[in-house]
């Protein structure tokens, strides 16, 4: 009986990449019009100094211990709405479609806590890095589908830890693009922090971290590979994450997950 759930659960319950493309659309949408001075003649004009200084996954072409490397062009890019814009429309589908197809597969191998997740009043989720919630999009979308299955309504509850605070305003606009967040504000949390520096966690990274029911890592790894850091030294996030599941997803340098 439990292997004839198993298995019937997870018939036709993958995500379309459309659907993807669609949120991160309108989010996109969102944040061009969100900006008086956003045209899409500007936008044109900085992808072409974006694409000299970043490769497809968003990492420095240039080595910042190379002599080439121009710390104050990448800044003032990164610092850009169009830097945020660009990510939306051009990784994030990809990265939610690839998170999805893998998140699936990690709960069809442990359905148990499928179980337990579904039957949760409200499910916590702890994006670490993840300024731009692709991951946190793949996963409630992965998990909405599968409690509508069981004729179940879930309810969220995101944190996002990251360093760049510029990544705010994005995480707001895109979850505003689904359903379970019509009332975004109560239910999203942005906290600015180091996740390189594992001795400056305050209590709140902590606790967002211990409470959490998922906690996702997505890109992480690759980021700090990127910035020459060595995440296995400085992301301690097992010493706080006891009952929670801990998804990493990364690239090889080859493009491969």
């Amino acid at each position: 009986m439990e292997d004839s759930l198993h298995s019937n659960f997870f018939q036709n319950s993958s995500i379309h990449d459309n659907e993807f493309c669609t949120i991160f659309f309108e989010a996109a949408k969102k944040l061009f019009d969100s900006e008086k001075e956003c045209n899409a003649e500007g936008l044109n004009r900085y992808y072409g100094d974006f694409h000299k200084c970043f490769n497809i996954y968003f990492g420095i072409r240039v080595n910042p211990g190379n002599p080439d490397y121009d710390s104050k062009t990448v800044k003032v890019l990164k610092d850009s709405l169009y830097y945020r814009i660009i990510y939306v429309l051009r990784n994030s589908p990809i990265l939610s479609s690839a998170v999805a197809f893998h998140f699936q597969n990690v709960l069809k191998e442990d359905f148990s806590y499928l179980r337990k997740l579904i039957k949760k009043e409200k499910i916590k989720i702890c994006s670490i890095g993840g300024g731009a919630v692709s991951d946190v999009v793949a996963v409630v979308k992965i998990l909405d589908s599968l409690a509508n299955k069981m004729d179940k309504r879930l309810d969220f509850e995101i944190t996002i830890i990251d360093l760049d605070a510029n990544w705010k305003n994005t995480c707001f606009t895109v979850l505003s693009c689904l359903k379970n967040f019509d009332d975004a504000t109560s239910k999203i949390n942005f906290v600015q922090a180091d996740i390189s520096d594992k001795n400056s966690y305050s209590a709140e990274v902590i606790k967002s971290i211990q409470e959490a029911d998922v906690v996702l890592m997505v890109m992480l790894l690759y980021d700090f590979k990127n910035a020459n850091i060595d995440a296995k030294e400085t992301v301690k996030v097992s010493h706080f994450s006891h009952n929670s599941y801990q998804f990493f997803f990364s690239v090889a340098s080859n493009g491969q997950n």
